[in-house]
């Protein structure tokens, strides 16, 4: 099978997919990520604006991490749009 756009394909010589060095530190990051929300089940009392949220922490911290992805996405889409 031949590719429509040519040239040479992504990653290796041999068609096999490379992480880049990002790709392998965000996947660790990410990995550790999980691992620190799994371990932190109890519940918690946050203050939002104006309001006291009782909730498991590791929801709080998915939220939390959810947010700070898109912030940095939207952020970096700007900055390369810009």
């Amino acid at each position: 099978m031949t590719q429509a756009t040519g040239g040479s394909p992504p990653g290796g010589t041999d068609g096999s997919f490379r992480p880049t060095k990002g790709q392998i530190v965000g996947a660790i990051i990410a990995a550790l990520l999980v691992i620190f929300i799994a371990t932190n089940s109890k519940s918690v009392t946050a203050t939002v604006i104006f309001f006291d949220v009782t909730m498991k922490l590791w929801l709080l911290l998915t939220f939390t991490a959810v947010l700070g992805a898109l912030v940095g996405f939207f952020v970096g889409k700007r900055r390369r749009q810009g």
